[in-house]
């Protein structure tokens, strides 16, 4: 679904947020992105999309949660592509947290190692 969701909305033109630590969703993005010839220092070319706005990527961004796979994010970033960090904040934050870590138990080993071992997560 998400696969299916990242190409409709490169189809369409939008600005496509790319939240996912699962390589099998960020190798289909940067494929499909490849297939739109976008991706680091390349202008958005496809017509039907819309300006670019200051703060965003030329037509995409990637997204990781803090804490979690920052390999991959350094490495991305490294490529060129843009990249943020998402921390969830407010008073609703540990709900959301916990909902997350149901939905997808692999985020807590990713906390866990940021926590007990900050050094292997570094910016």
């Amino acid at each position: 679904a998400t696969n299916v969701a990242i190409d409709s909305m490169l189809q369409k033109g939008a600005y496509v947020a790319i939240a996912s630590h699962d390589d099998p969703v960020i190798n289909h993005a940067l494929n499909s992105l490849m297939k739109y010839d976008m991706g680091p220092r390349k202008s958005d070319p496809r017509d039907n999309s819309g300006p670019k706005l200051n703060g965003k990527g030329n037509g995409y961004e990637f997204q990781f949660l803090l804490g979690v796979r920052g390999d991959k994010r350094r490495k991305l970033a490294e490529e060129g592509h843009l990249t943020r960090i998402y921390l969830p904040y407010g008073s609703r934050w540990y709900e959301y947290s916990m909902r997350r870590l149901r939905e997808n138990p692999e985020i807590a080993t990713h906390v866990a190692k940021a926590f007990f071992l900050p050094w292997t997560n570094k910016r």
